[in-house]
């Protein structure tokens, strides 16, 4: 840890968290945590050696605190947090939907940060109905120079499982599914579903199924694969419930109903 400035205590067990993390979920919670309190952006990536994150997974994690203003650059160049994040213990292991959530459920409004050319390009859709109101999304797929990310993915692990992605350019929803299987189909049973939808307003409250006391039901009407791409068309419904920010339990007794639709190509990523 030499050469890195830490705010506080709650920064450095943050920081050691991240080095313990033992999976990828994990990591980028802890790594967002870490970020936060990193004083200067050069050591981010040395801060976090522990869980190996790519370059390029920080570089974002930076760029994400910022467009939130939970962080800021000054004039001589340093990344500050505006307000230190960090909370120590249970909180940086909790789990979470997915890493493509953690990562990138702040993520897709820094888009509108001048200093990024990015390329966006439409693939899918989602529409969903919450509370009595209907919204339409896309998925999309994302390009920063070398760098190209799909919002939708079946991610591919050890053991047989899978699980599938599907969030929208806005980071607002994502639909999850995980199969035991690398080639899961329409019939392939989930092990298990969810669906998260961050509040639009920006007060960092999430609306999650996961935890909710009734269950979500997702059904594939086409779900393919085909080398590193495939197709996934369904619906969903169920209740989401309201969890005071990422990996906070919902309340039980602050659910709303919620139901869908969703048409999209997705790739594949091991």
């Amino acid at each position: 840890m030499t050469g890195i400035s830490l705010l506080s205590e709650a920064c450095i067990a943050a920081t050691t968290a991240a080095a313990h993390a033992e999976t990828p979920k994990e990591q980028i919670v802890a790594a967002i945590e870490a970020a936060g309190c990193v004083a200067d952006r050069s050591h981010i990536t040395e801060s976090l050696d522990g869980p190996g994150l790519a370059d390029d997974d920080v570089r974002i994690i930076g760029d994400v605190l910022i467009a939130q203003g939970q962080a800021q650059v000054s004039d001589a160049g340093a990344f500050q947090p505006t307000t230190p994040n960090c909370n120590q213990g249970e909180r940086l292991m909790k789990s979470l939907p997915s890493r493509i959530l953690s990562l990138l459920a702040f993520a897709l409004p820094l888009l509108a940060l001048p200093a990024h050319a990015w390329e966006v390009e439409e693939i899918g859709k989602i529409t969903a109905t919450f509370d009595d109101e209907t919204f339409e999304r896309s998925t999309v797929i994302v390009t920063d120079g070398d760098l190209v990310s799909p919002t939708a993915n079946l991610f591919l692990s050890l053991n047989n499982f899978s699980g599938l992605s599907l969030m929208t350019e806005d980071a607002d929803f994502v639909v999850e599914a995980n199969f035991m299987s690398h080639a899961p189909g329409p019939e392939t049973a989930p092990i298990s579903t969810s669906v998260t939808y961050a509040s639009p307003d920006g007060n960092m409250q999430f609306w999650q199924s996961e935890g909710a006391p009734e269950p979500l039901e997702v059904t594939f009407t086409t779900l393919s694969v085909e080398g590193d791409k495939g197709h996934a068309a369904g619906s969903f419904r169920g209740v989401l419930c309201l969890a005071d920010g990422l990996g906070a339990e919902v309340d039980p007794d602050n659910c709303r109903p919620i139901e869908g639709t969703f048409d999209t190509p997705f790739f594949v990523e091991e």
